[in-house]
């Protein structure tokens, strides 16, 4: 008779491990794809016709206003204008430098500190814009304080274009 129950019991046991199982494949398929699509808006090209703010030959990098909390990522949308005769392939965006008045928050300014984009390469053809999706992070700079930064469009080695833009850090 005990035989009998501790088959019983194993039997259980095994359907109860081999549902959890099935439950745990479901639930971690769900979270990638909800990730994938997530990450997929976050990130990416945009359709030249969609830019609020298009690049031209006169401000070939153009962006919307950012003010961002310490130690957070805001998506932002950028534009790219190639002004050269020549393709610009692989073309990313990146945070070169900021500047404040304040001498606390000028101490915070580190190259660990700088703010740091995620974007896709984009290749730009001559006297063409391209538009993207960027996640903006900031790492850790000074709360309630602006800063003066500068935003580079380059390839590799190539700086293609610079633009200031004012950088509001909100606690």
């Amino acid at each position: 008779m005990n035989k009998k129950g501790s088959l019983n019991l194993s039997i259980q046991a095994i359907v109860i491990i081999v549902i959890a199982f099935v439950v745990l494949g479901l639930a971690l398929t769900f979270v990638r794809l909800g990730f994938d699509k997530s990450t997929k808006q976050l990130v990416g090209v945009i359709d030249d016709n969609e830019l609020k703010t298009p690049a031209t030959f006169e401000n070939p990098i153009t962006m919307t206003e950012l003010s961002i909390k310490r130690n957070s990522a805001v998506d932002l949308e950028v534009a790219y204008y190639n002004k050269d005769s020549d393709e610009h392939k692989d073309v990313l965006l990146r945070v070169k430098t900021c500047i404040t008045s304040k001498a606390e928050a000028k101490a915070k300014i580190t190259p660990e500190t700088l703010p740091t984009i995620e974007a896709v390469a984009q290749t730009v053809s001559p006297s063409a814009q391209k538009g993207y999706t960027i996640l903006f992070k900031e790492n850790g700079l000074l709360g309630n304080e602006k800063y003066i930064c500068v935003m580079e469009a380059f390839s590799g080695e190539d700086v293609w274009e610079t633009k200031q833009f004012t950088l509001k850090v909100t606690s």
